[in-house]
């Protein structure tokens, strides 16, 4: 017979994300967090489902000139360009030294062809370290000068060229620049992609009326918000009902409370962008907010909250 005050039940954070098992939903989104094995910050990666990197590419490359970031009245603009000491260096300083660590390793990839993206993904393929790989689909396209993401056919290109040479999980990072965001996901998943990730940022720009000029030296650049939230929410929210599919949402997550919201909007995992710069512990926080949150109500597992909010009657996305 038990004695004494009984603790509430301690709840599943597990959760499955087309193919990859995660310990719990919260990663950073890539760029936002940087691990080296020579240095030791506040956050272990061991406390996060994944680590998401920086977008690699194959050669090494420069990036946008500066200024690169620029941060406004509720708001971050920031065009870096995606700098790259290329593949190889990721794989000796970052890859190799991985091997020690426990937590699921997601590599972001970057390209401005077909080709490209194939080819990085191809020699990632053979790589231990890296469980999945996310495609970062808002890289430029030089042919039209639009982003791969807003372009239906050059979407499905790349996720089948990328799904054609790698067994590994694939998510597909989409952009939030376009009415309707179901086609883009039922395209990326029709193709290979075993996940969504939803969203980059949005692109945006700001001037400096003193100096007559873009405040960043490309133009323009992607925004970052709080505000961002209730938006991609809407685009998660459509990308679920539609596909029911495995989907990590980003943009605007600063709380437990923006987290929530999105998994019961239908994502399975989050992605915590511009609140790591603000507080280096916020991914613990939102971590720790949802399993209070789970255990409050007597929810045993993560997976029993996803798209819970589907469920009422007379909702309309």
């Amino acid at each position: 017979m038990l004695t004494g005050p009984q603790s509430p039940l301690e709840p599943d954070l597990t959760i499955g994300l087309g193919g990859l098992q995660l310990d719990n939903p919260v990663m950073p989104a890539s760029g936002t967090y940087d691990w080296s094995p020579d240095s030791s910050g506040p956050l272990d990666p061991e406390e996060l489902g994944a680590i998401v990197t920086k977008s690699i590419t194959l050669a090494p490359r420069e990036g946008n000139p500066p200024p690169r970031i620029y941060e406004g009245p509720g708001y971050v603009l920031n065009s870096i360009g995606i700098p790259s000491k290329g593949y190889q260096a990721y794989r000796e300083h970052y890859l190799i030294p991985m091997a020690s660590l426990r937590t699921r390793v997601i590599t972001s990839i970057a390209g401005f062809t077909a080709e490209e993206f194939g080819e990085l993904a191809a020699r990632l393929d053979e790589e231990p370290r890296v469980d999945a790989i996310e495609i970062n689909l808002s890289c430029p396209n030089i042919e039209t000068e639009s982003i791969f993401a807003t372009d239906l056919r050059a979407t499905q290109t790349i996720v089948q060229t990328v799904r054609r040479v790698t067994r590994k999980p694939l998510i597909a990072k989409l952009s939030p620049n376009v009415s309707d965001i179901r086609p883009f996901a039922e395209a990326a998943l029709e193709s290979g992609a075993d996940a969504l990730c939803i969203a980059n940022t949005f692109t945006g720009m700001a001037i400096d009326p003193l100096h007559l000029r873009p405040r960043l030296g490309y133009g323009r650049g992607g925004v970052t918000s709080r505000a961002l939230l209730p938006i991609v929410l809407h685009h998660v929210w459509r990308a679920y009902e539609a596909l029911r599919a495995p989907i990590v949402a980003s943009g605007g997550i600063f709380t437990p409370d923006d987290a929530l919201q999105y998994l019961l909007a239908g994502a399975q995992a989050i992605q915590v962008g511009t609140a790591n710069f603000t507080d280096p512990t916020a991914m613990r926080s939102i971590r720790e907010g949802i399993r209070s949150y789970l255990a409050t109500r007597g929810i045993p597992r993560l997976q029993d909250l996803v798209g819970q909010a589907h469920l009422l009657e007379g909702v309309a996305g």
